[in-house]
């Protein structure tokens, strides 16, 4: 058995991604989905691999070192095919911003914003361009608990009125400060 893992990208694209090699019985047990929850109990959430790829052999230079660029090419390419397709408008402005923030080109509605690269600096720069999109205040906690893309959709569509209609709600908000401000008044007379 052997593992390694790589930084594979540049930038703000930067990601982990391992290379393991398995007995045989293992292999055809193990999944990548198994791997990665056996490493999260294990290491800290940013030393996870993003990634992970099952190999018959590490490749190796002439001096017997890890060929790391032979490692690289064994990377499959994205099949644009199996891409997930926002289901609605919402959906599919949400995707966006998680795309252009974390520098991918795919990802699927129940990927985990923290295990694709997001991190909490990431976080904020989406509360603000969510309350840009929607025009309405998104506590950043709840971004905390709605991890998901489709979490986070169905959070924000819970509350439907709320944000297809921001001047109503406005309305209701100034006035119940009136009503308290004329209660305010009554009891100092």
């Amino acid at each position: 058995r052997k593992a390694v893992v790589l930084v594979d990208g540049e930038g703000e694209r930067k990601q982990l991604r391992a290379f393991i090699t398995l007995d045989r019985g293992e292999a055809q047990e193990a999944s990548e989905e198994a791997i990665k929850c056996y490493a999260k109990k294990r290491l800290p959430g940013y030393m996870v691999p993003q990634h992970i790829q099952i190999v018959s052999q590490v490749p190796l230079t002439v001096n017997g070192k890890v060929d790391r660029q032979a490692l690289l090419k064994l990377v499959p390419a994205e099949c644009e095919s199996t891409a997930w397709i926002p289901s609605s408008q919402l959906e599919e402005q949400i995707a966006a911003i998680w795309k252009k923030l974390l520098g991918l080109y795919h990802i699927s509605p129940d990927e985990h914003f923290f295990d694709i690269g997001g991190n909490s600096l990431k976080l904020i720069q989406m509360q603000t361009e969510l309350q840009s999109l929607l025009n309405r205040e998104i506590p950043v906690v709840e971004l905390f608990r709605h991890t998901t893309l489709s979490m986070l959709v169905e959070y924000i569509g819970r509350d439907h009125d709320m944000h297809t209609r921001p001047a109503a709600a406005a309305e209701v908000a100034a006035s119940r400060a009136e009503i308290r401000l004329g209660a305010r008044r009554t009891r100092r007379r």
